[in-house]
């Protein structure tokens, strides 16, 4: 998002960390965020060494609250990671104005620097990336090489540039350069009218093979001298093209900076407000699920309610009701009041020879019972009792058996095998 074409400067590659809206700033709690980068210039020009300033922007009136100092200077480019929620924008780092990757916490506005955005014409023939956007379909990132293009793809990770097809042809050479990615992964773009007193500014189409350009239609409604748009964004929730307007140059001074919506169905632009003076970045940044863990409470007792607050995500596990005791039996759980406990094993087979117990790993277990009453025959024990006798596929020879019958001193004895 280049405002004023001039300076020969490498621009720095932003990643900003999410947070939480900062200091009420959503107008309503499910819309997303618009954030803007604004940085300092006198009413007689611009300084190339302004230092940076995050703002929440409100949609619907351009009203801003400062969010912190961002630490890097004269940012112009800023969008989210579809696919990640990160964000990035394109400053400059303080002292040699190398363009780097940075980090940014939307609760603080502080940068931290990445590394440098570097490769393709970046620092020669274009002296900044004058604006970024996501293609939602892959995340691949896409800069507008200032003040007269190219466009380039531009490696989240590293901060390497390459270039998309070649220079454009312009003459003489265009500010106020926006690029921004439609729903349906359209690139828009937007070249002033000319020179002022100029015509209105244009809005354009760009080929993101080899970066050409096609002409959409001139954008009514910013007036005024040498009237562009230097910041486009398109909300996530509805799909409008958002931009930021200046007027006037580095030698006439410049206009208040204002905020509208574009109607792509007849490239009529609509004024919300004034914003804050020299925004040169726009981002939207989906509303978060939550603040905290009550937000999260979705009426179901067999979830944790759990609220992410570094990205504002909410999430509800299902929660564990098994104690990994197989003795107390199965555990359940029950959507309105959690977990149920289950029926306790009743390990007791009604065998003498056997010694029941339960072991919580597996469940009941039916030992051999040592009591000298519970005799080895063929191999197998036997268990006694005192009122009858019954055999039950032990290979003993009864005769073998008789003094075990006379010493309980009854007729008759029960001899059960126990497997």
């Amino acid at each position: 998002m280049n405002r004023f074409g001039s300076g020969l400067v490498l621009t720095v590659l932003i990643s900003i960390v999410l947070g939480s809206a900062p200091f009420g700033i959503m107008d309503a709690y499910a819309q997303p965020v618009l954030y803007g980068i604004a940085y300092e210039h006198g009413t007689g020009g611009f300084d190339p060494d302004a230092p940076s300033t995050l703002y929440a922007v409100s949609p619907s009136t351009g009203a801003s609250i400062p969010v912190g100092p961002v630490g890097f200077l004269e940012c112009s480019g800023m969008d989210q990671d579809p696919a990640t929620g990160i964000m990035y924008a394109t400053c400059h780092r303080p002292g040699d104005l190398v363009q780097v990757l940075v980090t940014i916490n939307l609760t603080t506005g502080q940068g931290t620097e990445v590394g440098p955005v570097v490769g393709g014409n970046v620092g020669s023939g274009a002296d900044r990336i004058s604006d970024i956007s996501f293609r939602n379909s892959d995340s691949t990132l896409y800069g507008y090489g200032g003040p007269d293009g190219p466009v380039f793809t531009i490696n989240i990770n590293s901060g390497a540039a390459t270039q998309v097809g070649p220079f454009p042809s312009h003459d003489p050479p265009l500010a106020g350069n926006t690029l921004a990615f439609s729903l349906t992964d359209t690139l828009y773009h937007q070249h002033v009218g000319g020179p002022p007193p100029s015509l209105p500014p244009t809005l354009l189409t760009v080929n993101q093979n080899n970066g050409a350009e096609s002409l959409v239609s001139v954008i009514f409604g910013p007036t005024g001298n040498n009237p562009r748009f230097n910041a486009f964004e398109f909300n996530p929730s509805t799909g409008t093209l958002y931009g930021s307007s200046v007027t006037g140059n580095l030698n006439l001074g410049f206009g208040p900076t204002l905020l509208w919506t574009i109607n792509l169905g007849n490239n009529i632009a609509t004024l919300q407000g004034q914003t804050v003076d020299g925004i040169d970045a726009l981002a939207f940044v989906d509303a978060p699920d939550c603040t905290s863990d009550a937000d999260c409470n979705d009426s179901n007792a067999c979830t944790t309610d759990t609220c992410n607050t570094a990205t504002g995500q909410c999430s509800n596990p299902a929660i564990v009701c098994d104690d990994n005791d197989a003795c107390n039996g199965l555990e359940s759980c029950d959507t309105a009041t959690g977990c149920v406990a289950g029926t306790p094993l009743v390990c007791n087979d009604g065998q003498f020879c056997t010694l029941d117990s339960c072991n919580t790993a597996t469940g009941c277990v039916f030992a051999p019972n040592p009591d000298p009453s519970c005799q080895s025959v063929g191999g197998e024990f036997i268990g006694v009792d005192n009122s009858a006798l019954l055999v039950t596929g032990f290979e003993a020879n009864a005769l073998w058996l008789l003094p075990a019958i006379a010493a309980i001193g009854i007729g008759v004895v029960v001899i059960r095998r126990i497997r």
